[in-house]
């Protein structure tokens, strides 16, 4: 929307220090959203578009700066999106979020871990071990 074209550019391009360096939009129509929702972890199928933002922290309190600059834009979004996130696209505290892959994916993933990695050896990404 024209709205959120407004907010994304004030807040990269125009907003002195709001450290957000950075915001992409993709479109994923097509074969992502042909599939089923169940047929893999990759939820949120019915999105015809992905937001990325980042942006560079120095220091502790410049990455306290820069999570709530992308908070703030968020929040500006919130008419436009979705709720649904990307696994992917996820990182700090969110990305051992299981809520993150939505209840039917959490599940699957939980399944699979259990069968493939009962020790929890590849423990850095999302949390699905218990």
């Amino acid at each position: 929307s024209d709205h959120a074209i407004e907010v994304l550019v004030t807040h990269t391009l125009e907003t002195p220090n709001s450290l957000v360096g950075s915001a992409e939009v993709r479109h994923i129509g097509g074969a992502v959203s042909s599939r089923e929702a169940s047929s893999s972890a990759y939820g949120n199928r019915d999105a015809e578009l992905i937001l990325t933002m980042g942006g560079g922290a120095p220091t502790p309190g410049a990455n306290a700066a820069l999570l709530a600059n992308l908070d703030s834009v968020l929040s500006e979004l919130s008419a436009e999106r979705t709720g649904g996130v990307f696994l992917n696209f996820l990182d700090g505290d969110n990305r051992r979020s299981q809520s993150a892959a939505g209840v039917s994916s959490a599940e699957r993933m939980r399944q699979l871990k259990s069968a493939y990695d009962p020790a929890d050896v590849m423990s850095h990404g999302l949390d699905f071990a218990s």
